[in-house]
């Protein structure tokens, strides 16, 4: 039994908790804006005055600036929970609106800090590779150097790059890159498109922090042993729709691994006079690129040895008690797909934790790097279920009693072969003709409470 200071401790971090929930709105089943008054104050000025000068979603410049920083950290640090229990800062993001409604701006503000440190290091390649092709082309009786290491081009943003050219540029840049979509259905397209092979399942084992293997036939494997690659996108309601058969239907996890941002307003914004603020907008990459200069500690086999942050006491109560008493219920009273997701929230509200710890550091607002406060635990827990409601919003359309997504071919036959209303026992012969046993076929009813509804006793029928 808890005794009565950690029961008083446990009611106060309860108490808070529902504090936190009060701001998101009063309407719980509304998708909340992003909490942006989380971030320090001067960045928060600069996401409003961007969003007002170019037209651009707060929440899309909000989630996006997560993202750059998610960047920025690579495998440079990691937020540990208790001892070898941690996570990296990887995200996968997929901001999700109508046409021209410059959901893309977002992501290209937030990134463009280290966009321009890539186009210098671009400059420095071309420079070094050119002296480098001269000195190869020199008869080497006449070269006044013995040796030149061939350059290496530096890269942290990929735009259109297959899963074996960007693990290729993961073993020159073991820090960390990011792969970014104008249009995320294209990475989904993409997967094994030039070979036969396990894309997905790599982007799968990136995201666990667990190693990448590429075997070619050709030329040596590759293995990244410590991946660091954070994918970001935009997609439009209607393509997600129309791709969701078949990403849904893989039972590999892929989309339960995104974060969504789906805002209320999905209208072209006006072109305005407004100017943006060159100072904070110069502030913001400035205090980026600290964080884009953190050291990258190797090894001596030169795999990353990051910094572990860990949570000051208060924080990593509350901490354990959002992942016990929140979203543990959320996720053991859901079905298997929604459990699954909510799952992944775990993970992210930790991620969360240590970049928003990062981005309040390079403003000036943290004690040091290595320790996470409980307000930022608390700041953190906001931004999580800010992404939490979204992505319910996306997998409600995605599930909106439509059997051809939701539902495997074999599924879709024997859902097709029942009645709209039936009585189980009448239905197991059916059901048997699918290879589904007595129990596998209340599980099947059971699991999809989106497309049945229990009328009774052993009674069931389809929504329309």
């Amino acid at each position: 039994m808890k005794g009565p200071n950690e029961r008083d401790v446990l009611n106060e971090i309860k108490s808070d908790i529902l504090n936190t929930f009060s701001r998101l709105g009063p309407d719980i089943n509304e998708v909340p804006d992003f909490p942006i008054d989380v971030f320090p104050s001067k960045l928060m000025d600069t996401i409003k005055n961007v969003s007002n000068a170019y037209g651009i979603d707060k929440s899309f410049l909000s989630s996006s600036v997560l993202f750059a920083y998610s960047l920025a950290i690579g495998n440079t640090h990691v937020i540990e929970r208790q001892k070898n229990q941690y996570q990296k800062a990887v995200i996968y993001l997929s901001l999700v609106a109508r046409p021209s409604s410059n959901k893309s701006a977002a992501l290209n503000f937030a990134l463009n800090p280290i966009q321009e440190i890539e186009w210098k290091k671009w400059k420095e390649y071309q420079d070094l590779k050119k002296e480098y092709d001269i000195w190869k082309e020199t008869p080497r009786k006449e070269r006044l150097i013995e040796h030149i290491d061939e350059p290496e081009l530096v890269q942290y943003i990929l735009i259109d790059s297959t899963m074996e050219a960007t693990s290729a540029a993961h073993q020159i840049n073991k820090r960390g890159l990011a792969i970014h979509r104008d249009e995320i259905v294209g990475l989904f397209k993409d997967f094994n498109k030039y070979r036969k092979g396990s894309d997905k399942e790599n982007f799968l084992s990136n995201w666990s922090g667990l190693p990448i293997k590429i075997t070619r036939l050709s030329r040596e494997p590759i293995f990244i042993s410590d991946p660091f690659i954070s994918v970001a996108g935009t997609i439009q309601p209607a393509v997600l729709r129309e791709i969701s058969k078949d990403i849904l239907k893989s039972g590999e996890g892929f989309i339960d691994r995104f974060l969504f941002v789906y805002p209320k307003k999905q209208e072209k914004a006006l072109y305005t006079e407004n100017e943006a603020n060159q100072d904070l907008i110069n502030l913001y990459k400035e205090n980026l690129i600290k964080v884009l200069s953190l050291k990258h500690y190797q090894d001596e086999s030169g795999k990353s040895n990051p910094i572990r942050v860990q949570f000051m006491d208060e924080g990593r109560q509350k901490v354990f008690y959002w992942l016990n008493e929140i979203n543990k219920p959320r996720v053991d009273s859901s079905n298997d797909v929604m459990a699954g997701i909510y799952g992944k929230f775990d993970n992210y509200f930790q991620r969360i934790c240590l970049i928003l710890h990062f981005v309040k550091w390079s403003y000036g607002l943290t004690e040091g790097k290595e320790k996470i406060s409980l307000e930022t635990v608390n700041q953190a827990i906001l931004i999580t279920e800010f992404f939490i409601s979204h992505t319910n919003k996306v997998q409600d359309e995605l599930n909106q009693a439509d059997p051809k997504v939701i539902l495997k071919d074999h599924e879709l036959e024997l859902y097709n072969s029942l009645p709209d209303n039936f009585e189980t026992s009448d239905c197991l012969e059916i059901a048997q003709k699918f290879n589904k046993k007595k129990q596998a076929f209340y599980n099947f009813l059971n699991d999809h409470p989106e497309i049945f509804k229990k009328l009774g006793q052993g009674k069931w029928g389809k929504i329309k």
